[in-house]
Order: C-alpha cells, then sequence, then structure tokens
C-alpha cells in the first residue's frame, strides 16, 4: 500500500493506567489508524525521565560502574545515572546527583549531550546524556544494598573501544558517541583510531562466528 504522508496518528480517551509500582507504570491509550480508521490499543511502560553521564576525572579517565541488571539477568558496565526523584526534576541535577550516588565523585562542569528515548513505540521516557568535566572524589561511593556498584576506573581511549566492542548498555554507548567530538578536541583523542582497531577486532570476532558455522 503506498502511503503520501506520514501522519499522527489520533489519541482516542485518556491514557489508563493499568498497573503501578512506586514511579514505574504500565499505561493503555486508544490510537486511531490514520489509514485504515481502525482503533487500536498500545501499552506504555512509563517511569520518571532519567538521566546517564560520561564522567571523566581530573587525568583524563573515565568513571564507570559495573553492577548486576535483573531484566537482562547480567553483570554490565554502564555509566553512572539513574532516574528523577520528582517529575520536574532539572536532569542535569539528576546527572550531578546519580554520579555523587554511584560514585562518590562531584563534577566541576556538566555538558549536555543530547537526549534520548527509552523506547520509541512503548515509553514516553526520555534519557537526557551528559558529559562531566574536572570530576573530584569528595567520598567513597555508599553502599546500597539493593543497588550493589563496583566503581572502575578507565583509561578515556580503552573505554570508546570497549563502547564499540562490547558494552551492551544503550545509553552509556549514545552518550558516549555524543561525546566523541568533546574528547577528541579536548583530549586529544585520536577518535578514528579507536574506531579502525575497534571495527578490525569485531572483524575477527565474525570471522571466527563464521568459519565455527
Amino acid at each position: 500500500m503506498k502511503v503520501d504522508k506520514i501522519v499522527s496518528w489520533e489519541k482516542i480517551g485518556i491514557e489508563t493506567i493499568v498497573a503501578a509500582r512506586r514511579d514505574k507504570h504500565l499505561t493503555c491509550q486508544h490510537f486511531k489508524n490514520p489509514l485504515t480508521g481502525e482503533i487500536q490499543k498500545f501499552y506504555g511502560y512509563v517511569q520518571h525521565n532519567w538521566s546517564v553521564v560520561l564522567p571523566i576525572i581530573d587525568d583524563g579517565k573515565v568513571l564507570t560502574c559495573r553492577q548486576y541488571y535483573q531484566g537482562v539477568d547480567m553483570i554490565l558496565q554502564h555509566l553512572p545515572g539513574g532516574n528523577a526523584d520528582f517529575t520536574d526534576e532539572n536532569p542535569s541535577d539528576v546527572a550531578k546527583r546519580e554520579l555523587f550516588e554511584e560514585t562518590g565523585y562531584e563534577a566541576q562542569e556538566i555538558i549536555f549531550l543530547g537526549i534520548m528515548p527509552l523506547s520509541v513505540r512503548n515509553s514516553s521516557t526520555i534519557a537526557s546524556l551528559f558529559l562531566a568535566l574536572g570530576c573530584k572524589k569528595i567520598r567513597n561511593a555508599p553502599i546500597d544494598e539493593n543497588e550493589i556498584i563496583e566503581v572502575i576506573i578507565e583509561k578515556i581511549e580503552d573505554w570508546i573501544f570497549k563502547v564499540f566492542t562490547e558494552i551492551r548498555e544503550a545509553p552509556s554507548r549514545e552518550a558516549t558517541f555524543l561525546a566523541l567530538p568533546w574528547l577528541r578536541d579536548k583530549f586529544g583523542i585520536d577518535v578514528n583510531k579507536i574506531i579502525g582497531l575497534a571495527l578490525s577486532k569485531r572483524t575477527e570476532k565474525e570471522t571466527i562466528i563464521t568459519s565455527r558455522s
């Protein structure tokens, strides 16, 4: 079927909450299909917007975290970040707070990089992405029995290489991608060289997988 112009779907009625727990909601909203006129039901997952920050400490290294994620049943390395405590909390304040709570570091400068949706089809939740410069350690990271975090300090070059080869957490990758021009200009990082090495490693892995199959 040929479509001459993409148009928004009309919302029908009000969004209803199907289930809720603390600041997380499963919602239902009806939409009218502009092509067929059919009323269709869509379920969405909504939580407070969140922030993710790429923190650089004074010696030019990256602060990262490592913890277990129940949703994917995996231990993942990622950048500090988390949800706003309330609906209209400033995203940069969220980034600063989460950086401090998860690592014990404070940033001297916060640079907004961009936003990314949690899921364009199923959620209105937005992640704001930041670069934090001049991060200094104020205290040891507090221990949270429900969020056990290991802080890992990486060379910028090593972190970028990992992002292209093994980091699975999408906001951490996106924040790093958007920060590449800053990292290149401010720290003299040879981004093209790192990307070339990363692509070579991926090609080697794909070759091994192909030969095994």
